[in-house]
């Protein structure tokens, strides 16, 4: 069974200010977020996540985020930086919304990757 995230926003915040507190509070969601950085480089670094927009529906909310990547590479001085556009959608029951947590895939082996 997946863990819940949830998140409630108070009753003084006006619906209109919905994205607002979404941004003003990621903290509080955030294990609903992939904040992975590049898999195939494990010298990559998440510098920030930032919240884009958010799309309010009756029965469902989706969060639209930015991932900040980079890493740098001394022996070849190369370094880089991308940002990886992602979002993640969650259930609403009124001022309640309800997330799946995260869940990183297992890391495998070279064996199991043939």
């Amino acid at each position: 069974m997946t863990e819940k995230i949830r998140f409630e926003i108070p009753d003084w915040v006006d619906e209109d200010d919905f994205e607002k507190y979404f941004k003003d509070n990621i903290d509080e969601y955030t294990d609903a977020l992939d904040q992975s950085a590049n898999s195939h480089d494990d010298r990559s670094q998440v510098d920030e996540i930032t919240l884009e927009s958010i799309d309010l529906y009756p029965d469902s909310v989706t969060v639209y985020y930015n991932v900040e990547i980079s890493a740098y590479h001394g022996c070849r001085d190369v370094n880089y930086a991308e940002t990886d556009e992602r979002d993640v959608t969650g259930s609403r029951e009124g001022r309640v919304f309800i997330f799946d947590k995260h869940v990183y895939p297992a890391p495998r082996t070279p064996f199991e990757e043939f």
